[in-house]
């Protein structure tokens, strides 16, 4: 038998099915007030600007456990906005390469070149 369950999260709720031990979220359209929250975020990449590169680089190293990103190659940063202020910060990256011996210590090593 399913059962419904109701969180609060601020003012919006969220309906979580358990489905033969799996969740799952029933989501809904928000309200208006929540759409005119929603409609204030935006999500900015950030490109080639320095300044805004330079901002980012300061904050990972303030904010972030390991105090730096070191970027094996090409890199995309993107902002979280909120009414102008930064709310959060996403970088991606290429995969890093010649990882050799970090594959053969945990067993993913082939000397043919597969995996």
């Amino acid at each position: 038998m399913d059962r419904r369950l109701r969180e609060k999260s601020g003012d919006v709720s969220v309906a979580v099915f358990r489905l033969a031990g799996i969740k799952k979220m029933c989501l809904r359209k928000p309200a208006p007030t929540e759409q005119a929250i929603l409609d204030r975020v935006g999500v900015i990449l950030l490109g080639e600007d320095e300044a805004r590169g330079a901002r980012f680089d300061a904050l990972i190293e303030a904010r972030h456990y390991l105090h730096n990103i070191q970027s094996v190659d090409e890199r995309l940063r993107y902002v979280v906005v909120f009414n102008g202020q930064w709310l959060a910060l996403l970088s991606c990256s290429a995969t890093a390469h010649h990882l050799e011996d970090r594959d053969e210590w945990i067993g993913w090593f082939d000397p043919g070149g597969g995996r």
